[in-house]
């Protein structure tokens, strides 16, 4: 069967990834040099394969099996390696601009070329239970995490309504970017990101706080009626 070149062909299971990462210690260089050269690949949608990334990196192939199982593994550590270190979520400001802040951050790479590879992995992963759990540990669950501390910190300062569910938040705020990256309607522009925001904000923000009501004062006599205007002529 021919291979699509923008798919991630093979299955890394997180417990063969982890058996991998339990051997010998791995170069940093020749490390860096094996993400590097399995990246470009990605972004040139060239068919991806151990000989392809041994080739560009100069990294032999029985180093590169030595670290990791299959070049889906490599990919996926490539893809979160360049990714989640833009993860940075700076406490500080009104709830409007950090959860502006934390889509930019967890959704950027959605801007550029590296939406297509996402959207890869995520076809790849679909198929392969193990290499789900990896993405999710990987990719949602750090994201996930910062989104309930804006929340909690948020609600604490009054700026967020109580009760709010992190987990549905979450679903909200992902939900049409995945939508977005699964449809191949990529890039995602900023504006599109923004006006997440903008929209969920109604719905999470606090009500007003309003000031207390006078209190009513003792009853007095009721006020005479006005008297009615006499008609023109009577």
């Amino acid at each position: 069967m021919a291979h699509d070149p923008g798919s991630i062909p093979g299955s890394a299971t997180a417990s063969s990834v982890t058996a991998a990462r339990r051997g010998r210690p791995r170069d940093t260089s020749l490390r860096t040099a094996v993400l590097r050269a399995t990246l470009e690949l990605l972004r040139e949608r060239a068919s991806l394969s151990i000989e392809a990334i041994s080739s560009r990196s100069g990294v032999s192939r029985p180093t590169i099996y030595r670290w990791w199982p299959n070049k889906t593994a490599v990919a996926l550590e490539a893809f979160m390696t360049e990714v989640n270190h833009r993860l940075v979520l700076a406490p500080g400001g009104g709830v409007d601009e950090e959860l502006r802040a934390f889509m930019h951050g967890a959704f950027g790479f959605a801007q550029e070329q590296d939406s297509v590879i996402l959207a890869s992995v995520i076809a790849s992963a679909t198929e392969h239970p193990d290499v789900m759990e990896s993405y999710r540990a990987e990719f949602l669950r750090p994201r996930q995490d910062r989104l309930a501390g804006l929340v909690a910190r948020q609600t604490r300062a009054g700026e967020l309504r109580q009760g709010i569910d992190p987990t549905l938040l979450w679903q909200l705020l992902w939900g049409p970017v995945y939508l977005r990256l699964a449809s191949g309607d990529v890039p995602v522009p900023t504006e599109f990101l923004d006006q997440v925001v903008t929209l969920l904000l109604t719905g999470l923000l606090a009500p007003p706080r309003c000031a207390p009501a006078a209190p009513a004062g003792p009853a007095g006599p009721a006020a005479p009626p006005e008297p009615r205007a006499e008609r023109e002529g009577s």
